[in-house]
């Protein structure tokens, strides 16, 4: 029998709760999925709060290279996302976005560590990837997983 918080919980989901990444579909409200930039934190033992934002650093054709800066009234020289850039891929607005431009909060894949390159293909940097996958439609359903390697 189903519980009634399974089903309210079902019922709620909408198609946008749902992005395609190489073929498989996930829920962008479950782990492994995670905020960039990550959500706000407070501590109350500290009574401090620990603030995040993004800002578009530069536009690829592999996709968006973020800077995410913190803000706090201590010292976030420790904190592991204090100026880190990551490579955002498919996100749906990366062809309006201009470098500095404000990035906004949203739920992303994380793709593990991916190495930069420029055009003499001399390595420049290694990111933390992540993927804003295919929108959840009948065409990106369709599409065919890709397979180890490809």
């Amino acid at each position: 029998m189903i519980s009634l918080c399974a089903l309210v919980g079902a019922l709620a989901q909408v198609a946008s709760d749902f992005r395609i990444i190489d073929g498989t579909l996930y829920n962008v409200q479950k782990s492994p999925w995670i905020d960039i930039p990550p959500r706000e934190t407070y501590s109350r033992e500290f009574a401090y709060t620990v603030s995040y934002s993004g800002k578009v650093a530069s536009i690829g054709q592999s996709g968006l290279l973020v800077r995410i800066e913190v803000q706090s009234r201590f010292n976030t020289d420790k904190n592991e996302w204090n100026d880190r850039i990551v490579l955002i891929k498919h996100h749906p607005k990366q062809k309006t976005f201009t470098d500095g431009d404000n990035f906004p909060q949203d739920r992303f894949f994380p793709l593990g560590n991916q190495t930069l390159t420029n055009r003499a293909g001399e390595r420049v940097m290694t990111v933390r990837a992540y993927d804003y996958g295919l929108p959840n439609t009948p065409e990106n359903r369709a599409k065919p997983k890709k397979q180890p390697g490809q």
